[in-house]
């Protein structure tokens, strides 16, 4: 019967558990993730802002987990007059830049395991930046 090295038992069990790892910390869940706001919670902005979110994945055990290929995350938004979207292709993080006031609905997928989440993005306005004085015709 041949012995197995020390190196070579070490290489063939950090083979076995990269296997377990990939099953055991597979992502099964995902969110998105605006900044400011907690996970999962609607995005808010004024007309003069933009904020950025980014898809947030668990595994079975709710820990986070790393997106494996963010060139695969997409980005929608359902009414474009709202925000203009913007992705970083490295990072995977969306940029959403205010263009009217209102409600839009937006999703995000990551390609590589086909989970996919939606959110709400409102855009309220903003403070007032002047103030106009109209009178009326003399009586």
């Amino acid at each position: 019967m041949a012995s197995l090295n020390v190196y070579e038992l070490l290489s063939a069990i950090l083979h076995e558990l990269k296997a377990i790892r990939k099953v055991v910390c597979r992502p099964v869940e995902a969110k998105i993730h605006f900044a400011g706001e907690e996970i999962g919670m609607p995005g808010q902005m004024t007309d003069v802002q933009s904020v950025t979110a980014q898809i947030a994945e668990t595994d079975a055990a709710g820990q986070p987990v790393t997106i494996a290929d963010s060139s695969k995350v997409t980005w929608t938004i359902a009414d474009p007059s709202i925000a203009d979207l913007t992705v970083d292709a490295a990072s995977g993080i969306a940029t959403f830049k205010a263009k009217a006031v209102g409600t839009s609905s937006v999703g995000v997928t990551d390609g590589s395991n086909g989970l996919a989440a939606q959110d709400t993005l409102t855009v309220t306005s903003g403070p007032a930046t002047s103030l106009l004085i109209k009178f009326g015709t003399p009586a």
